[in-house]
């Protein structure tokens, strides 16, 4: 996505020209749903609580301390034993545990929906499901264990087999909170922004301290360009968690969005501040100090994001090559541009406005020629995009530099 700002063209002896120089700007992501990480953002600490366990005292009994150390032989301790070691993350141990309960008593629900939470944090997405499956035959009302197979099915993308689980854990239970929440994510993926937001908003009722909730309603709302109101969401995200370092990038690009630059750049730092390696956050800052005209800066923000190379999110990485190369336009760096716009259309050959500016930068260092290919280059993607007014702009460069 390009900014709504837009600066004069960079000016060269040989052209003259009105093509606006822009940089480019992307959409929100979803909380916890950067690469890299899981799309139920704090899904594990939502499993973990799925887990069955019996009483109190007979988890502290003296018959559970034995078991600890040596075999275990009835089902019951075997569960307890597996949710002990669960909670050490002996994940493996664990299910071995389950499997043995469940050996010796195939009946219960309970065990399977513990396996099932212990495979999917051992990684096993398919057995998880399956135990999940089993014990909803066993208890066809057990809302966890739709919850929980919602939970998997998302997060291996089958949305709209997540959404039904989703729905019949809320059918089942209309206060589980998470199964809103977890509905609200799966529908934001499929589009429907405004299902999410009912479900985030649902979700909130229920549990008003939801940070996570709170940032992903902020989501729906910037991409339905509510700004506004998505300033207050992450706002109020942020006091909830003051720790995510996510929820100031999101809330940094609605504040630029909104022409609170400056704002926007302290959003930025403060989410480097968590988060250093993060290079989302130094291509977003690069690009508001670029705004500003500060080029310098800006530039050496681009160097970052391209250095630390991680947590690209929705940005193209060719992108801050061109803004980089934008940037040194305006520094008269024409040298370093031309290098910038060789590596983005490496990575993007189809970018009609890199070739457009290297020409210009070429224009400027008296390579008349190769301004033109780049120029004429430009020309035919911009035909075939459909674009006519940056195609006439661009043939309004190739008759000036004839001239």
């Amino acid at each position: 996505m390009r900014s709504n700002s837009q600066t004069p063209a960079v000016k060269s002896q040989n052209v003259k020209t009105s093509h606006p120089l822009f940089f480019r700007h992307a959409l929100p992501d979803s909380a916890g749903s950067r690469p890299g990480g899981v799309l139920l953002a704090g899904m594990a600490a939502v499993c973990g609580v799925v887990l069955c366990a019996p009483a109190p005292a007979l988890a502290s009994s003296a018959g559970y301390l034995q078991a600890q150390q040596s075999g275990a032989s009835d089902a019951t301790t075997l569960n307890m034993r597996g949710i002990s070691r669960y909670k050490q993350g002996d994940f493996q141990g664990a299910i071995e545990d389950f499997t043995r309960a469940l050996q010796l008593n195939p009946s219960q629900a309970d065990v399977y929906v513990n396996r099932g939470v212990a495979r999917r944090q051992a990684g096993d997405l398919a057995g998880a499901i399956a135990d999940y499956t089993k014990a909803i035959e066993i208890q066809p009302r057990n809302a966890g264990a739709h919850y929980s197979r919602g939970n998997v099915r998302a997060v291996k993308g089958d949305y709209q087999e997540a959404i039904a689980d989703f729905t019949r854990a809320l059918e089942l239970n209309p206060e589980l909170a998470e199964a809103y929440y977890g509905r609200g994510l799966c529908r934001r993926r499929l589009g429907d922004n405004p299902g999410a937001f009912a479900d985030y908003t649902q979700a909130l009722a229920l549990q008003p301290n939801n940070a996570l909730a709170y940032h992903n309603r902020g989501v729906v709302r910037a991409v339905q360009g509510d700004h506004q109101g998505a300033l207050t969401d992450y706002t109020q995200a942020i006091q909830i968690d003051p720790k995510d370092a996510g929820v100031y990038l999101n809330r940094g690009r609605s504040r630029f969005a909104l022409g609170d630059k400056r704002g926007a750049i302290e959003d930025y730092e403060e989410s480097l501040q968590r988060n250093g390696n993060n290079s989302q956050a130094w291509f977003f800052r690069g690009s508001a100090l670029a705004d500003l005209r500060k080029y310098q800066e800006a530039i050496a923000s681009y160097d970052r994001a391209l250095q630390v190379n991680a947590d690209w999110g929705n940005v193209n990485p060719a992108d801050a090559r061109t803004n980089r190369a934008l940037a040194r336009l305006k520094q008269g760096d024409n040298q370093g541009a031309i290098e910038d716009y060789n590596q983005a259309l490496q990575l993007n050959p189809g970018d009609a406005g890199a070739y457009y500016y290297r020409g210009v930068a070429r224009a400027s260092l008296g390579d008349k020629k190769g301004a033109l290919e780049d120029f004429q280059k430009a020309g035919e993607l911009y035909q075939k995009q459909g674009n006519a007014g940056e195609y006439q702009k661009v043939m309004q460069a190739i008759k000036t530099l004839q001239e």
